[in-house]
């Protein structure tokens, strides 16, 4: 029987060390994407122009032009990251059943 128990005890540690490692991995890729976020304005600036479309057309959507005004909609996931930049909140509303902002269009002027 203590035989067992050890050896329940062994699975139980592995699962908490696996799951502890995948915390960690999620948090660091977390933290990349947040500074590949801040950074992008500078990214796409430095980018050749083939690199600049395939940003564009990875991240935004029924882009039409409108007088000087480029009008747009941001692809999702890319929406919540603008939702976040535009309200300085990266919490979200309160509630115990979170749900992000929808998806919206902008404008970009020259």
């Amino acid at each position: 029987m203590f035989n067992e128990f050890q050896g329940d005890r062994q699975v139980v540690d592995n699962q908490i060390a696996k799951l502890t490692q995948a915390d960690d991995t999620y948090y660091l890729t977390v933290n990349y994407l947040g500074d590949l976020a801040r950074r992008a304005d500078e990214l796409f600036a430095s980018s050749i122009p083939e690199e600049k479309h395939r940003i564009i057309a990875l991240t935004l959507s029924n882009l039409k032009l409108s007088g000087k005004k480029v009008e747009y909609i941001v692809r999702k996931p890319f929406d919540l990251l603008v939702a976040c930049n535009v309200s300085q909140s990266w919490g979200g509303r309160a509630g115990s059943n979170r749900r992000h902002p929808p998806s919206q269009g902008g404008t970009l002027t020259n």
